[in-house]
């Protein structure tokens, strides 16, 4: 879908000249707003994060009605901003009723609270800005290439750049060009990434950041299941 979007000719070529300078620029339009963007791809990105998320809330309201404990609604995997809150909420929640090995796991290896394992703490934040504003996706431009233009009558130069800074997220970038009639002749529209807005995560890309966080996922229900099984022995 998103593919589609940015494979239509999205970008132009203008030029003008510096008004301290005098020096000629050739600016070339990136991809537009974000509001531009379809938004049918946010949910799907929000519904990968929330999946992520509340599959740490099943595997332990399920720990805690094993050991015999009491669920609600307001059962979910503890997330604490420091280590002693964290401490706190798994000695004097139902959690206590599960064996010291789980209540360890998630403590000492899990370390869900802020410097503790900060990415699965983003993921906790991510989620909940989900909730209430929604994730939204960002494309950004990589590189230009194969921008072929003619100075003048005669010359025709082509030449591919990349922005001067890392990411151009929707928006322009301009090079120094000489002075004289500029004709675009043809340009490849550039690659790009699916960033994360502000946020969590910010400008990091969707694809590649998912699969790292479902591993980090993975990492922590293998770590509950292994202290939980070791516990019941």
């Amino acid at each position: 879908m998103l593919t589609i979007f940015v494979e239509k000719d999205g970008y132009g070529i203008r030029t003008q000249k510096d008004p301290k300078t005098r020096k000629q620029f050739t600016y070339f339009n990136g991809l537009g707003p974000t509001e531009q963007i379809p938004r049918r791809a946010a949910p799907f990105v929000g519904d990968a994060v929330h999946n992520l998320r509340s599959s740490l809330d099943l595997v332990y309201v399920e720990i805690v009605r094993s050991a015999g404990g009491k669920t609600t609604r307001h059962t979910t995997f503890p997330f604490r901003h420091t280590r002693q809150e964290l401490e706190a909420a798994c000695n004097g929640g139902s959690i206590k009723l599960a064996s010291g090995a789980v209540i360890s796991a998630i403590i000492d290896e899990i370390k869900p609270y802020r410097s503790g394992n900060d990415p699965l703490y983003d993921l906790h934040d991510l989620d909940i800005l989900n909730k209430h504003l929604g994730i939204i996706p960002i494309l950004a431009e990589i590189q230009f290439q194969d921008v072929a233009m003619r100075f003048g009558l005669k010359h025709i130069e082509s030449f591919g750049f990349m922005p001067t800074c890392d990411i151009v997220v929707a928006t322009e970038s301009r090079i120094d060009t000489p002075a004289g009639r500029i004709q675009p002749k043809g340009y490849r529209n550039p690659p790009f990434q699916i960033l994360f807005g502000p946020g969590s995560f910010e400008y990091r890309s969707v694809i590649p950041t998912l699969h790292q966080l479902s591993q980090l996922v993975s990492g922590c229900i293998d770590a509950l299941a292994k202290a939980y099984i070791g516990g019941t022995r």
